[in-house]
């Protein structure tokens, strides 16, 4: 990879996942063409984790504690401030980078115009069941498809030129969900971004709380429309399907009031035949119900038909 710095610091934030940080941490030890240094941050960790990392011997590794409640947006801060490299990766404790990962994406930052981050692929493993996604940034405007619903990138999947993104480069410790999508588009927002398409880690689902819960994602969107408030009013339809979106989280709270209020703002905005119905139906929670449940029928087959994730509203 001539041109190309071949140094990659890894943060991987870690608490109470002493049964599946292993397989993480071997994962990204076992990445080749490439130097790795891997920072872990034990972010209060109470399962046997500090005793665990303590017994490891790996020149590589290097291991930062708090005690506890730092979370993952200001876990990772930590670890970038750690970071000695020019390029930063991020791996979950419970995820799994694939063999060649990271030297595929420091590849893609020799490409002109010089990016400022690259993702790649997914295999997503739900319960043992597994599909391949990628977020689709084709087109003129990447920004614009990444501001709308491009496809799952998560932090697993990213690395950050960290001269290029600058100060920019932190997470949103506000944010208890969404904070990779919110750090991808303020950093997609004035440079370049690459993606290697391959799926080349596996993002792990399982029962439990996760940041896709309802309350978190109405805070992290919320946030999204406050950030690129300037970028989503330029943009009135892509404003309307965060509109749409939060409603979806205020239904699947109870909160039938505000689902209704953000209908009708996704219809103001955009008088697609989808929000005019669903703000139609708004008028009482059952008729609602079955126009949701309806359209989500109605999605899932266009999807298949077209081979493109199908990304649930409800």
């Amino acid at each position: 990879m001539p041109g190309t710095d071949r140094s990659v610091s890894v943060v991987l934030p870690t608490h109470n996942r002493l049964q599946t940080l292993p397989r993480a941490l071997d994962s990204v030890l076992a990445q080749s063409g490439v130097d790795v240094e891997c920072i872990v941050v034990d972010d209060g960790s109470t399962d046997g984790t500090s005793d665990w990392l303590a017994a490891l011997r790996d020149p590589r590794v290097r291991i930062v504690h708090t005690t506890g409640g730092r979370g993952p947006s200001g876990a990772r801060n930590d670890g970038i401030r750690a970071a000695t490299a020019r390029y930063i990766a991020f791996q979950d404790s419970d995820d799994e980078w694939l063999p060649g990962k990271l030297e595929r994406q420091i590849a893609a930052f020799d490409r002109e115009p010089r990016p400022v981050l690259c993702f790649t692929g997914v295999t997503i493993d739900a319960e043992g069941r597994r599909r391949n996604e990628v977020a689709d940034i084709g087109g003129p405007r990447p920004f614009d498809r990444l501001l709308n619903y491009a496809g799952p990138i998560t932090t697993p999947g990213l690395v950050i030129d960290r001269e290029m993104a600058g100060d920019q480069l932190h997470f949103d410790e506000s944010m208890p969900a969404m904070e990779e999508r919110e750090l991808v588009l303020r950093l997609a927002r004035d440079h370049p971004v690459a993606r290697v398409s391959e799926p080349l880690y596996v993002w792990y689902h399982r029962d439990g709380p996760r940041v896709t819960e309802p309350g978190r994602q109405i805070i992290g969107r919320r946030r999204i429309l406050e950030v690129f408030a300037d970028e989503l009013a330029a943009r009135p339809t892509i404003e309307a399907y965060h509109h749409w979106r939060l409603a979806a989280a205020y239904r699947r709270v109870g909160d039938f009031t505000s689902t209704a209020d953000e209908l009708r703002t996704a219809a103001r905005l955009d008088p697609k035949v989808r929000f005019r119905l669903l703000a139609a139906a708004s008028r009482g929670p059952r008729l609602l119900s079955f126009a949701w449940r309806g359209l989500e029928v109605v999605d899932a087959a266009r999807c298949r038909l077209q081979g493109r994730p199908h990304e649930r509203s409800r």
